[in-house]
C-alpha cells in the first residue's frame, strides 16, 4: 500500500482525517460514479479506486502560513485605509497613519502600494476590475446595443454610489495615473472597459445595426468620454440617484447613436 497514513472511506470527510487536516485537493478525474478510498501523506493525496483498484497520487494545493499572514496583512492594510479615507478624508490621511492602524510596518505597506494614491487604487481596482467582469457577463448578443451600453456604465455608476467620498477621491486621483504598484492593474483594468466598448460597437458596425464613416474605436472613445464626464456631474450630487444618472447618461449616447443629421453649413471651419 503506497504512502503513509491510514486509508479513509470516500464517504467519510477528509477534514476527519485522524493525524491531518488536509488542504483542498485539485479535482481528480476517474470514475465518477465509484468512490475513491483515500489517505494523505505530505502533499499527496494517495486515492485508490474502488472500480478498478488504480492507485494514484495527486498533488494537494496548501496554503502555507507565510501566504496567509501576506493576505491577512493586505486586508487590514486595506480596512485601514478604507476607515481612515472616510473618518479623515484622503487627502489629509497619511500612509504612516494607515500603517499604524494596520498594525504593519511602513516597509510592509510599500509592498503593495508605494504612495497614498496607489493605497487607495488598492482599495478601488477590486471593484472596477470586478464591475467590468459582471458587465461582461450581463451583456447578452440579442440585446440593443444602447441596452448593453448601458448594462455597462450603469454597473459602473452603481460601484461608484456605493462609497461616494472614496469615489469621488478616486475619480480626481485617476487622471495621469502611470506610475505607481498599482497604476498597471488600473490602466489594464480601464483598458478592458474601453475594449468592452469597442467590441459592443464593432459587431454593430458589422452586421449593419449603425453605419458611420468613423471607427469603432472612435465612437467607443466618444461614449467613454460622456461617461466619464457625466459620471463626475452626477457623483456631486446630493442625491445619487441610479436611475435618473442612467437616464440622462442614455440621452447622451442616444445623441451619439441617432447623430444630428448637419447641413453642411454647420460643419464648415475656416481656410
Amino acid at each position: 500500500m503506497p504512502g503513509s497514513g491510514e486509508w479513509v472511506h470516500a464517504a467519510e470527510p477528509l477534514d476527519r482525517h485522524p493525524t491531518r487536516t488536509p488542504p483542498t485537493p485539485v479535482v481528480i478525474s476517474h470514475h465518477f460514479d465509484r468512490p475513491l478510498d483515500h489517505c494523505i501523506t505530505g502533499r499527496i493525496l494517495v486515492a485508490r479506486c474502488s472500480a478498478c483498484d488504480d492507485v494514484f497520487g495527486v498533488f494537494m494545493k496548501r496554503e502555507s502560513l507565510r501566504e496567509k499572514n501576506k493576505e491577512d496583512k493586505l486586508l487590514r492594510i486595506k480596512k485601514a485605509a478604507i476607515d481612515l479615507f472616510l473618518s479623515k478624508g484622503f487627502d489629509d490621511t497619511t500612509t504612516r497613519e494607515i500603517a499604524a492602524q494596520a498594525g504593519v510596518g511602513m516597509g510592509t505597506v510599500f509592498v503593495y502600494a508605494e504612495t497614498k494614491r496607489d493605497l487607495l487604487f488598492l482599495i478601488v481596482n477590486d471593484g472596477l476590475e470586478a464591475c467590468v467582469s459582471e458587465a461582461r457577463a450581463t451583456i447578452q448578443p440579442e440585446y440593443s446595443l444602447l441596452r448593453n451600453l448601458l448594462i455597462i456604465l450603469r454597473r459602473h455608476y452603481q460601484y461608484f454610489a456605493e462609497s461616494p467620498v472614496l469615489s469621488r477621491a478616486a475619480l480626481r486621483e485617476m487622471y495621469f495615473y502611470q506610475s505607481g504598484k498599482q497604476a498597471e492593474r488600473f490602466n489594464r483594468t480601464r483598458h478592458a472597459l474601453r475594449h468592452l466598448l469597442i467590441d459592443l460597437i464593432s459587431e454593430a458596425l458589422e452586421k449593419g445595426i449603425i453605419t458611420s464613416t468613423a471607427g469603432a474605436d472612435l465612437i467607443a472613445q466618444t461614449v467613454f468620454a460622456i461617461y466619464q464626464v457625466d459620471l463626475r456631474i452626477w457623483l456631486s450630487e446630493d442625491d445619487l440617484d441610479l436611475d435618473a444618472g442612467t437616464d440622462r447618461l442614455r440621452r447622451q449616447i442616444e445623441i451619439v447613436l441617432t447623430g444630428l443629421s448637419p447641413q453642411a453649413s454647420a460643419l464648415a471651419l475656416p481656410g
